[in-house]
């Protein structure tokens, strides 16, 4: 396996579509934190190019004389991460060749405090009104995949994502 490694050289555009991804999966972050307009598409846009990010990691295992690491390390994966893998894959599919990624979404209470911001002061730090009333809520919009049959938060998936990407290109840098 590391002879067949060593016919070709580490593509360093690699790292750099990880970084890709993470950095759209910050903007999905930031923008479902803020998201209360039911009709903005920003975060179906960073999704798409997330998406592509992603498959653009993957790709490189599995098209570039790498499948056989790629299999090796695919082998040594939970059965939840290689579902994972398999369906993000889907999901880039769907949504550049079909009519877009299986995702719906719903407007959810969600806690101020839990409310990720850009600025320095942080939701959290907004007064609390305290007994009986509790935290105060906003009402934002939150999206699900259908992964496996099973309905899952974008942003969770996405973040999971990233770690088993993040994982196989370490991996891949030391071998």
């Amino acid at each position: 396996m590391n002879a067949n490694r060593k016919s070709i050289k580490f593509d360093p555009t690699i790292p750099k579509k990880l970084r890709e991804a993470k950095f759209f999966l910050g903007h999905m972050r930031m923008e479902s934190a803020r998201s209360t307009q039911p009709d903005r598409e920003h975060f179906e846009f960073y999704l798409s190019a997330f998406l592509s990010a992603a498959r653009s990691v993957t790709d490189f295992f599995e098209k570039r004389n790498q499948k056989a690491w790629w299999s090796q390390w695919r082998a040594n994966r939970s059965p939840d991460d290689l579902q994972l893998l398999n369906q993000m894959t889907k999901q880039r599919d769907n949504e550049v060749h079909e009519e877009g990624a299986d995702v719906a979404h719903r407007i959810e209470d969600v806690p101020l405090s839990k409310i990720e911001t850009p600025s320095a002061l942080h939701a959290a730090d907004a007064p609390s009104f305290g007994e009986p009333w509790g935290e105060v809520q906003v009402g934002l919009k939150v999206y699900y995949f259908t992964l496996g049959g099973k309905t899952v938060n974008v942003i969770e998936t996405c973040r999971r994502y990233v770690g088993l990407l993040e994982c196989a290109v370490a991996e891949f840098s030391k071998a």
